[in-house]
């Protein structure tokens, strides 16, 4: 958690979008604030935009649980409108990768990575295996690199 509790304050870069592996990224204005919250956990609120929908925003909250793991909670309003929890190790390198299954064969990555003076935010749909070989496995859907404000 201190890779994270360092983030602590405001952040504006930028955010690539795509849905799907193969579409160019679409990159618009990102920002977040990064919150320290009791019990050692950290709040990361943050907005993005969407090619065709607009404005939008999400929360990740990261807190320290039991045997050196992490838990996460994660909503957004374009990619997850309903609250999602998951947990992971924590990292030497001071960042978090949650994953989750949804609909029941997808799948779907949050990384979050401070380094120096830069905070990483990467989501990644994680697309299952075809039977007609075409792309499975993760790829970057939202990459949001943002730096202090």
């Amino acid at each position: 958690m201190d890779g994270l509790s360092s983030a602590v304050g405001s952040w504006q870069g930028t955010n690539a979008f795509r849905l799907m592996p193969t579409d160019d990224p679409y990159s618009a204005p990102a920002s977040a604030t990064v919150t320290a919250e009791p019990g050692g956990a950290v709040s990361i609120r943050y907005t993005w935009s969407h090619p065709e929908d607009g404005a939008q925003e999400g929360l990740l909250v990261v807190a320290p649980a039991e045997g050196g793991r992490l838990v996460a909670l994660w909503l957004d309003t374009w990619h997850q409108p309903e609250a999602r929890t998951s947990e992971a190790p924590a990292r030497p390198d001071g960042g978090a990768l949650f994953e989750y299954v949804y609909a029941k064969v997808w799948g779907w990555q949050i990384e979050v990575l401070p380094e120096g003076g830069r905070l990483l935010l990467v989501m990644r749909n994680v697309v299952p295996d075809q039977r007609d070989g075409s792309f499975s496995g993760p790829y970057d859907a939202m990459r949001m690199t943002l730096e202090r404000a």
